[in-house]
């Protein structure tokens, strides 16, 4: 008889207590971050969006994580008190078979273990007022979004079109993402990626039209623009003419910012500074550094 259950059994009891240690070490990061966020919010002027005949600026978060939340909590704090009326899109869906939030090396891939009571601290300490994209999507809709995917092949996937929208195009940054390789190819992993994705993608499209006709929003905000729920933003809310400003943090962390108007923040246009600096040398400690940069990328 064979041991090899016994023995992954092991291996997964081997693995605890440094799967302990990561998670007490990310809840004293969270609680400190909401605590350092309700003080900044605590001394600064006090923002009541909901009194203010100023634009409409909608903050499309979804699942971005805690550092991402944030960042555009403090954004849409810094517009209301400049008189623009900000909310937030969250996701609140903790079954959505695929999430930015989660990668092939997660725990958990088939659900959001915290979801939105992760991020509880945050919206209540930022007084922005946030809709979760449950109340935007008709009941069932997750169940039929899956039952339709399940019905298509790989070909079928990437085919596929979503009240009008080339969804099925859209994925294959998103399963890079989660499967920290290329996510483009037959193989059945990265089909089956492909496959969480759309499902996220379909439901996705309902929320944010619904979201835009309803809110109205008179310029958007999105993480990035190139994973799925995000381009989906992009996309449908610059064909309704909204500007969308796309934002990510760069290799620098909190210190460095990328933003782009209409356009997704993951790809900027580089040729005039590359044609600057391409003859530079870099310096030894330059190189080690690039060598550890490239080195480190998922994709």
């Amino acid at each position: 008889e064979s041991d090899e259950p016994a023995v992954s059994e092991h291996l997964r009891l081997a693995e605890l207590p440094s799967r302990f240690a990561r998670r007490q070490s990310h809840e004293r990061a969270q609680l400190r971050l909401v605590r350092d966020f309700d003080a900044l919010v605590r001394g600064a002027a006090a923002a009541n969006p909901s009194r203010s005949s100023g634009p409409r600026i909608g903050f499309a978060t979804f699942g971005s994580g805690c550092w991402h939340l944030a960042l555009d909590a403090l954004l849409a704090h810094a517009l209301a008190q400049r008189g623009a009326r900000p909310g937030l899109l969250i996701c609140d869906i903790p079954d959505l078979p695929m999430c930015a939030e989660r990668t092939i090396h997660a725990h958990q891939i088939d659900r959001c273990v915290g979801c939105v009571s992760d991020k509880r601290g945050l919206l209540d300490a930022c007084g922005i007022p946030w809709r979760g994209v449950s109340a935007l999507v008709a009941p069932g809709a997750l169940a039929r979004a899956t039952a339709v995917v399940a019905g298509l092949d790989g070909d079928g996937i990437e085919a596929h079109v979503e009240r009008g929208w080339p969804i099925g195009q859209w994925l294959h940054v998103s399963a890079s993402h989660f499967l920290r390789c290329d996510g483009r190819g037959p193989e059945p992993e990265k089909v089956d990626a492909r496959r969480r994705l759309l499902v996220n993608a379909i439901v996705s499209v309902e929320a944010v039209e619904r979201w835009l006709g309803e809110v109205r929003p008179d310029a958007v905000v999105a993480l990035g623009g190139a994973y799925i729920m995000w381009r989906v933003v992009l996309e449908l809310a610059r064909a309704r003419g909204i500007p969308v400003t796309c934002r990510e943090m760069g290799k620098g962390g909190w210190d460095s910012h990328i933003y782009a108007l209409n356009a997704d923040s993951m790809s900027p246009d580089l040729d005039a500074a590359w044609a600057e600096a391409r003859d530079r040398l870099l310096s030894t400690e330059e190189e080690a550094a690039v060598d550890d940069f490239v080195n480190a990328l998922p994709a």
